[in-house]
């Protein structure tokens, strides 16, 4: 049956997890990746998204980053609470690890699937994890000195601020996030493309208004986010939003690999 199969394949891409050649590892999480749709919710959690966690600590670089895009899908395809949290663990996990997070390639694939799955996230999600995420790493942007990965990285990050526009969000979120955010992403665009300064100027001035309009105390926009703007706060609010649910992550990924 079909049932069957699925089983089968799934057990045969379990055992090829631990494979010594990476590339069989890489093909073994396309495959999975291929499999979450057509699997129901009790597969994903306890066959599906364990395997994923296991590739996300894998040895070999390429394939832990190769799984960023695929924890993405299962937001987009999910809405069980119980698997989105393990996923949120798994990317504040990736932010966690300073030699992973401050590869370029995580910056990017990051960056890109933050703006795929922009439109499906939960706004918490987003002011807590995303949003951060996304500042700090334009203001680690600013001091990038290869100006092709600068720009790069600006490019892809305005991808994904013009995606996260279109949001709802909090006033606190805008004003210790986004907005700052945006800032350092308009330090980037002015240097290396000053054509797209507008572009960002009217976002910007767009959630400036809403901002003003929407302050609880009715007072006016005062200060300079830069001043007070700190990549490692940032991070340690991503850190404690989520690690309550660290040590559960942990503990299925030693599981999988001791299968």
């Amino acid at each position: 049956s079909d049932v069957q199969f699925q089983d089968s394949l799934l057990n045969v891409l379990r055992d090829s997890l631990t494979n010594a050649n990476s590339q069989v590892r890489l093909c073994t999480l396309q495959l999975f990746h291929a499999a979450l749709q057509h699997n129901d919710r009790s597969t994903l959690s306890s066959k599906i998204l364990p395997a994923l966690i296991t590739l996300a600590s894998d040895d070999d670089v390429t394939v832990r980053i190769a799984t960023i895009a695929v924890f993405g899908s299962i937001i987009v395809h999910c809405s069980e609470l119980d698997i989105l949290e393990r996923v949120y663990s798994q990317f504040q996990m990736f932010d966690s690890d300073p030699k992973f997070r401050d590869e370029y390639h995580t910056h990017v694939e990051m960056i890109k699937t933050f703006t795929h799955i922009a439109p499906h996230v939960e706004s918490k999600f987003q002011e807590d994890f995303i949003l951060p995420y996304l500042a700090a790493t334009a203001s680690q942007n600013n001091q990038q000195q290869r100006e092709t990965k600068r720009l790069e990285t600006a490019i892809y990050l305005f991808e994904a601020y013009s995606a996260l526009s279109c949001c709802f969000h909090s006033v606190e979120s805008l004003q210790n996030s986004f907005l700052p955010g945006l800032y350092c992403l308009r330090s980037d665009f002015a240097q290396l493309r000053p054509d797209h300064v507008a572009v960002i100027d009217s976002i910007t001035k767009d959630l400036e208004n809403k901002l003003e309009l929407n302050r609880p105390d009715g007072s006016t926009l005062i200060g300079n986010f830069s001043s007070t703007f700190n990549q490692e706060n940032l991070r340690g609010r991503m850190l404690n939003q989520f690690s309550n649910l660290r040590d559960s992550t942990a503990r299925i990924t030693r599981f999988m690999k001791k299968k």
